[in-house]
């Protein structure tokens, strides 16, 4: 051991400081696959649409998996917590979820060229989550769009999600990689 002695005329020598060196690094990956299939379709051409309005109500049907990993490996000296100014030990991190949803969006005119609506438009979605890590979760919306005149647009839209009761989603966690699973 070299001391390390700032109270004293040269002390501080470049063996000292050389002992207390300790470098760090730390390798990190982060990786997204996903896979996703849809059919969308105007139905106003087999007649589906409002009377009041011109355009055909259109639909999307689909499904999409999503894999996610996540790979954090520190070295010593950050597993240590030993190095200066960075605020604790490093863990290594080897975590990942997968989620499998599908589905359904339907919308269109429902008013369109009439006194005082130029364009009436709904918008409906529902969508079914399965994750590995929490389980199901629904997700709804509807959305609706008004337009008095060609240059001016209202828009008001509600979405809810009810997903089941766990602790990932009941808590907050300061170590975020846990979320992963």
């Amino acid at each position: 051991m070299v001391p390390y002695n700032i109270f004293r005329d040269g002390g501080v020598t470049a063996a000292a400081l050389q002992y207390l060196y300790l470098n760090g690094s730390a390798y990190g990956t982060n990786s997204q696959r996903i896979a996703h299939a849809d059919v969308a379709g105007d139905l106003g051409k087999y007649g589906l649409r409002s009377p009041w309005a011109n355009d055909g109500l259109s639909v999307d049907v689909g499904y999409e998996h999503r894999a996610e990993r996540m790979a954090f490996d520190p070295d010593s000296g950050e597993q240590s917590g030993l190095l200066s100014g960075f605020g604790g030990a490093a863990a290594s991190v080897h975590r990942g979820l997968s989620l499998d949803e599908e589905f359904i969006e339907l919308g269109g005119a429902l008013v369109q060229d009439k006194p005082g609506i130029h364009s009436l438009i709904v918008d409906l979605g529902a969508r079914l989550s399965d994750y590995t890590t929490s389980g199901r979760a629904t997700t709804g919306k509807f959305e609706v769009q008004y337009q008095p005149t060609a240059d001016l647009r209202f828009r008001g839209s509600f979405q809810r999600r009810s997903a089941p009761r766990t602790s990932s989603n009941c808590t907050i966690r300061p170590n975020w990689p846990d979320h992963l699973g």
